[in-house]
């Protein structure tokens, strides 16, 4: 059964209940409503937010543990990878670029490659960048203008 909105209680006092806490080393894990991987938190305006929306429930622990909201421009990054994960020890305010090339996305993956498909090195003078700032293989394209051109004259 769902625990009635009590008015009267702090956010300390209704998030903490909320959480399966263990050593300070441990991941403490969210028990109560999980959206998209994330736990959250039902907040309204007598928290701070207007109007009544779900805030991260890794976000009401940085606020309650560092006295701040995360900024616009960064994010609380996961360190454990555990995203219903609330402590503090397993959390960093990191930039948007960190916590994407931190995690599991495609541009996560694309990242970290040293080499194309093919094998070439995805470096020096190899290497040049698209019109949308993605890397790209020197070596395939001479091959796929090649490939292009024995196409066109047959």
């Amino acid at each position: 059964m769902q625990e009635q909105y009590n008015k009267t209680r702090t956010l300390a006092e209704r998030f903490w209940p909320k959480v399966n806490r263990g050593a300070p080393s441990e991941c403490w894990e969210w028990n109560s409503t999980v959206i998209g991987g994330y736990g959250v938190l039902k907040m309204a305006a007598k928290d701070g937010v207007s109007p009544p929306r779900h805030i991260g429930a890794h976000r009401v622990a940085w606020f309650l543990t560092h006295g701040v909201w995360s900024d616009r421009n960064r994010q609380i990054d996961h360190l454990c990878r555990n995203t219903i994960c609330v402590n503090t020890n397993h959390l960093e305010l990191v930039s948007a670029q960190i916590n994407t090339l931190r995690g599991r996305s495609i541009q996560a993956r694309n990242a970290i490659k040293t080499h194309c498909w093919r094998g070439h090195p995805l470096s020096g003078p190899n290497l040049r960048r698209s019109a949308k700032g993605e890397r790209v293989c020197r070596e395939c394209c001479t091959i796929r203008a090649r490939l292009r051109r024995a196409a066109n004259h047959t």
